[in-house]
């Protein structure tokens, strides 16, 4: 009787069972995510945010990006925030040193251009004094021309027109009464660059809270929405109600040291 040969038919010995390491070596559902995520340029783990739309009255939830400025955990956040660092950076956002501002010399071509329309507008002045319009309508359209060679060469500042409007005089909309006394007038530095706290910190925006109490502690009272004065008129919601008791150091150190005095096991 004839040996019978084994079956090798992969499909007759039934399903192959995938080892640890087969099953670690394929990527998961999150991994095929992030990857999509990083050939499109988008975040790679969006914070989901409420929203809700006043006109509407519709809410719902939308994606809005980490901003990690690490590459290893978001990619796209961390390629856009360097590319803002450096728009930051050209802008002159971190530098510690007035800019100086170094002004060119005028090139001898802005000199004669000048000088040519200088000549143009006096033979223009003199045309008009003859009722010339012919020569009048000539002359403007050659100084339209030497306007925009002029602003070609980088030149700045408004230029004076040939037939220049009367001003109108200006009325302010609103007058400020005269019973009580001028409003204060700070000194403006010609200064770009803001004051420096602590040795080391410039912000470029510095803000008052005014808090009604935290934890144990309270800094004083503040107006709620609809409160009032003494005098009857509605107050601004937030403020402090009496500005002179009302503690804004304490106010604004506490909230910002907490986190140092908070107590461990």
């Amino acid at each position: 009787m004839a040996d019978q040969q084994p079956d090798t038919d992969p499909a007759s010995l039934g399903p192959v069972r995938d080892t640890a390491a087969d099953r670690r070596s394929i990527p998961n559902l999150h991994e095929i995510a992030q990857a999509a995520a990083d050939k499109h340029g988008e975040c790679r783990r969006p914070i989901p945010m409420y929203t809700y739309d006043p006109d509407t009255g519709d809410t719902k939830y939308v994606g809005a990006p980490c901003k990690s400025t690490l590459e290893n955990v978001c990619p796209s956040c961390a390629a856009k925030a360097r590319s803002l660092r450096m728009q930051q950076a050209h802008e002159g956002w971190h530098i510690e040193t007035e800019p100086v501002d170094i002004k060119r010399d005028p090139t001898q071509h802005q000199l004669e251009v000048v000088e040519t329309r200088a000549s143009l507008m006096t033979n223009y002045q003199e045309a008009k004094a003859s009722g010339d319009q012919d020569m009048m309508a000539g002359i403007r359209e050659v100084v339209s021309d030497v306007d925009a060679d002029l602003r070609e060469t980088g030149g700045r500042g408004r230029l004076p027109a040939l037939d220049p409007e009367p001003k109108s005089e200006r009325k302010r909309s609103t007058r400020r009464r005269q019973d009580v006394p001028d409003l204060p007038r700070k000194k403006i530095d010609k200064a770009t660059i803001g004051r420096q706290y602590a040795g080391k910190y410039r912000p470029s925006m510095f803000i008052t809270l005014t808090l009604d109490s935290y934890a144990l502690d309270s800094y004083g009272k503040i107006n709620r929405d609809g409160a009032t004065n003494a005098d009857g008129k509605p107050c601004s919601d937030g403020s402090a109600a009496d500005p002179d008791s009302y503690d804004y150091r304490r106010a604004a150190e506490q909230p910002s040291s907490i986190a140092a005095r908070r107590p461990t096991r």
